[in-house]
């Protein structure tokens, strides 16, 4: 048994393992602002002391001057925290959540409650029982079932100096406010250039519940992770529910209080004495030795359960809460791969696009060296929650899963059985600039040589098509090109969106299409783009093949319920009985100055939601083609156009073609590094191309068009020949498809690399903390 004492925190007991956690005793003493000091002891079952902190590849040696003071000083802090928890109270997570507001309602006058049911019923869970009859209808507001209003009412109330609390009756429901929580919850302190503070909290219950179904199990991290200047925290026991409501209310920033609906009637005893959590600060759970497991909410019992087993088989797992989603606290999670050298993540989160996604690109960039396996991420499956008991169950991770994980990782087995069944046999060639072709399935560390055969035949057979590029054309009416060829064809093909008709689309898209097929084939509708949206998928349903335009896809946020909710996982929740073929497009990405709300980068918010294809166009024949592709999919598809690119002039061929809605176009093959990027920064890269080559270096450039699913096997391909990877994004760098690219090449191509993979992303701007 191992007991470690952190010198910068509280103690909870779980199993046989006691942790200090943050907020319950401090050593204010023992780190600065800017940096932290935390001395970090285990006490082995032998009774000697061992540094956390030692250098990779040496064990912890006993520490010896000063040991008996440390030790004894730890000793009392210990003895004073038992004291305190004798003399605590037992409470359940949903109560420990309404005495954390109640206490600061009680200290600040300024804190409210909004949302629906709140007031004299008490909330969908009872957090807020009782408070309504203590502190009157004003200050806890019972509203209309109307989520995007109410949710912007406590904005403008968080602007005029009160700290409200919206409860969402489910956190999927607050989908319906998607574009007041990032447009305006989440700018308004940046883009007023700090005149305003929104000290908003949104919380509710979440997660995949039992046989809720799939619009009621929705886990929603993935979704806001992406918005700047937003914080997310997800509690998991009584003690941090409590400490995290607090610390959420008090801060300056908007925080989203992720509470699990499986979890509210979890018991723990809590200190009488007030705390208050840190909101950017992990818990330290159980220490260990061969590897670390970062965890959140409900997965941390599942985690807990499988280190039992793990412990019996003679493993020694180390877990991490990480409670603050967003930031990470890569200080703590820091200290542990530096010292477990493996890392295994558990989410109940999506796949694509999750918080683990998330979590392996900051781990690679900060920590790759002191990694001696590839990080294993385990995840929720990418679809929508079933409803039968057994499917909800194979769609969440369970803990054998986990300690199979584990064993594998510490083996050292895992990079051969996730390579057995990713790795493709097909021979894979690319065409270099003087028309040699070079094999790009040699080992590892050998430059590839020419092949002979008919390799040649083989390649430009599969490349080099007939096509006469004849016309050029400009990237919009490339795309008017295509979407008219699949109007003339096909029937069922409509235009939805706001001035779509006669004026032909914000940016001409559309242009001539309703004089030519009629007004009831393309349709001008209101400024409502959620109600346009629905009418859209309700047309998809009845056979049509809507495509609907957004005037910016940043209006498109608008109608984020209706694209997750119902176009999204209607083919899924009907069991097949409807396909909901919906092309949703329209400019996007970062303009000349057009400010923030129209220069938004959205493919981050839409990447998790499940059942949906995602394609970037950055080329007039990569645009016609992507849409004749989209239209005519069975899927829905988001095809996302760069504002900057609409008058781009390129050559196409008079013969109809369709692009691979699923496939990566190679745009220059090199030798020295895969650079991955896509839409404008296309543009940007081989700019940077250039230069790189008049200085001797010769990149790959691969543009990856699809954003969900990735093409790995092109991908796959070009980093086994160059073995180092730079990914070029517009995105957010949080939650960004750069991070979901990260994750996906670590998992299955780590052995391919000789550097860690770097990503090159925006800035998440807005996040400048109060």
């Amino acid at each position: 048994m191992a007991v470690v004492f952190q010198a910068t925190g509280a103690a909870t007991a779980l199993s046989s393992t006691i942790i200090f956690d943050s907020k319950r005793i401090q050593f204010s003493h023992l780190r600065s602002l800017s940096e932290r000091k935390t001395i970090c002891c285990a006490v082995r079952s032998d009774g000697r002391l061992y540094s956390g902190s030692s250098p990779r590849g040496r064990k912890a040696e006993p520490l010896i001057a000063n040991a008996v003071a440390v030790w004894l000083a730890l000793e009392i802090a210990h003895t004073c925290f038992q004291t305190a928890l004798e003399k605590g109270h037992e409470l359940l997570l949903y109560e420990a959540l309404r005495e954390g507001l109640e206490e600061e309602m009680e200290r600040d006058a300024t804190v409210c409650v909004i949302g629906e049911d709140v007031g004299h019923y008490g909330g969908s869970y009872k957090v807020t029982r009782g408070l309504a009859d203590k502190y009157g209808d004003l200050r806890v507001l019972d509203t209309p079932i109307a989520e995007n209003s109410f949710t912007g009412m406590a904005i403008g109330a968080a602007m005029t100096g009160l700290r409200p609390i919206v409860e969402g009756m489910n956190m999927g429901f607050l989908l319906l406010a998607f574009n007041q929580i990032s447009n305006n919850c989440g700018m308004l302190h940046y883009t007023s250039g700090g005149q305003f503070t929104i000290p908003v909290v949104i919380r509710g219950p979440g997660g995949v519940g039992r046989q809720l179904g799939a619009e009621h199990s929705q886990r929603l991290e993935s979704y806001f992770q992406s918005i700047p200047g937003i914080q997310l925290v997800a509690c998991s026991t009584p003690y941090n529910a409590k400490g995290l409501m607090k610390a959420a209310i008090r801060s300056e920033n908007p925080v989203i209080l992720f509470e699990h609906v499986l979890l509210y009637n979890l018991k723990e005893r809590i200190p009488d004495e007030e705390y208050v959590c840190n909101l950017e600060e992990a818990e330290m759970v159980r220490p260990g030795e061969h590897v670390t497991i970062l965890t959140y909410s409900r997965m941390r019992y599942h985690v807990m359960q499988a280190a039992k087993t793990l412990v019996n088989k003679g493993y020694d797992p180390e877990v991490i809460d990480i409670r603050s989603l967003k930031p990470f606290d890569l200080y703590t999670i820091g200290n542990s791969v530096k010292k477990t050298h493996r890392v295994l993540i558990v989410e109940e989160c999506m796949r694509t696009g999750g918080i683990g996604a998330s979590l392996t690109a900051a781990i690679n960039e900060n920590f790759n060296d002191y990694l001696d396996a590839p990080i294993v991420c385990l995840s929720s499956q990418d679809v929508p929650t079933p409803y039968a008991g057994t499917l909800e169950e194979w769609t969440v991770v369970q803990p054998p899963q986990i300690v199979a994980a584990v064993e594998q990782l510490c083996r050292g087995g895992w990079d051969l059985v996730k390579r057995s069944n990713t790795e493709r046999k097909t021979i894979c060639c690319a065409v270099r600039s003087d028309r040699r072709l070079y094999s790009v399935s040699s080992p590892r560390g050998q430059k590839a040589e020419p092949l002979i055969a008919n390799a040649v035949a083989l390649r430009i057979q599969s490349i080099y098509k007939p096509y006469v590029f004849r016309h050029e054309l400009l990237l919009y009416e490339a795309l008017r090109e295509g979407l008219e060829e699949e109007m003339e064809r096909d029937a069922t093909v409509c235009v939805i969106g706001e001035d779509v008709g006669h004026y032909g689309g914000s940016y001409k898209v559309t242009r001539g299409l309703a004089d030519k097929y009629g007004d009831l084939r393309v349709l001008d509708t209101p400024i409502a783009e959620n109600s346009f949206t629905g009418m859209a998928i309700g047309a998809a349903m009845t056979g049509l093949r809507p495509i609907v335009e957004g005037m910016n896809l940043g209006f498109l946020l608008l109608a984020f319920n209706q694209i997750s909710n119902n176009c999204g996982m209607l083919h899924y929740t009907s069991g097949g009985q409807f396909k909901i073929p919906v092309v949703i497009r329209g400019p996007g990405g970062v303009g000349r100055q057009l400010g923030a709300e129209h220069s938004q980068r959205l493919e981050s918010y839409f990447q998790s939601i499940p059942g949906i294809q995602m394609v970037a166009c950055s080329t007039p024949y990569n645009a016609k083609g992507l849409m004749k592709a989209a239209i005519q999919s069975e899927n829905p598809v988001i095809l996302f156009e760069h504002v900057l690119l609409y008058n781009l002039k390129e050559r196409i061929p008079d013969e109809e073609y369709v692009c691979n809605l699923e496939e990566a176009e190679m745009v220059r093959p090199g030798e020295h590094v895969t650079i991955l990027t896509y839409s404008r920064m296309r543009y940007h890269v081989m700019q940077a191309a250039k230069t790189l080559v008049n200085k001797g270096y010769d990149p790959e450039v691969i543009d990856i068009r699809s954003l969900k699913p990735f093409d790995l096997y092109t991908i796959g391909k070009s980093v086994k020949k160059t073995h180092r990877v730079l990914i070029v994004e517009e995105c957010m760098r949080t939650g960004g498809i750069g991070a979901s690219l990260t994750a996906a090449i670590s998992e299955n191509f780590n052995d391919y690399l000789d550097a860690e993979i770097v990503c090159l992303s925006s800035q998440d701007v807005g996040l400048e903390l109060v």
